[in-house]
């Protein structure tokens, strides 16, 4: 009878020991099939929230573009850049770019500069007279970037120095119609909505 019970216990034993087994690798199985699953399902959802994002900044840096471009090809843009001591092209440019700043809901400034970067329009009326860059090497080295091209020119995400707000800058080159430089339209468009 012992031995049986001896027999029994071993038997017994070695169930348990494979059931346990089983489980232990049926465990693993299911646990790394799941990790997987989850590791892919938010891989797939991260993947979908940053296109959509990409998404959503392009079209905000698009729409800030196409505002400077319209902005910087207003006639009454380019006559004041043509004669920025003619009162009558700076009420017209003052009207004007008033009027155009107010229709853009982010836009933390908008102005005008001549070839030096003074300011001959701005919508903070303080900063008129002044200069988008007060740093001689700095001011040289937006121009003969920005006037490599004839686009916008999107400088980032900064803090303006106007504002203390993060806003994305950008700058347009005015021409002439012969191609000489004339200066230039910029300004900040509120960057908070990409946040």
């Amino acid at each position: 009878m012992m031995k049986n019970m001896k027999m029994g216990t071993k038997i017994c034993t070695t169930v348990i020991a494979t059931l346990i087994i089983g489980l232990v690798v049926l465990w693993l199985v299911a646990d790394g099939k799941m990790s997987s699953a989850m590791r892919d399902s938010t891989i797939d959802r991260l993947t979908e929230a940053t296109q959509s994002r990409t998404e959503i900044i392009n079209q905000y840096l698009s729409n800030a573009e196409t505002f400077f471009k319209q902005y910087g090809q207003a006639d009454v843009v380019v006559n004041l850049l043509k004669h920025p001591n003619d009162t009558k092209a700076l009420n017209d440019a003052f009207s004007y770019s008033e009027r155009y700043a107010a229709a853009e809901a982010n836009l933390e400034g908008l102005y005008i500069a001549d070839m030096q970067t003074k300011f001959l329009f701005h919508t903070n009326k303080s900063a008129i007279g002044g200069l988008v860059r007060e740093d001689e090497a700095r001011r040289n080295e937006l121009l003969s970037t920005l006037f490599t091209s004839k686009e916008v020119m999107t400088a980032g995400i900064l803090t303006s120095p106007a504002s203390g707000k993060q806003v994305i800058a950008d700058y347009y080159p005015i021409y002439d119609e012969d191609g000489t430089k004339l200066g230039m339209v910029g300004g900040g468009i509120l960057a908070d909505k990409l946040m």
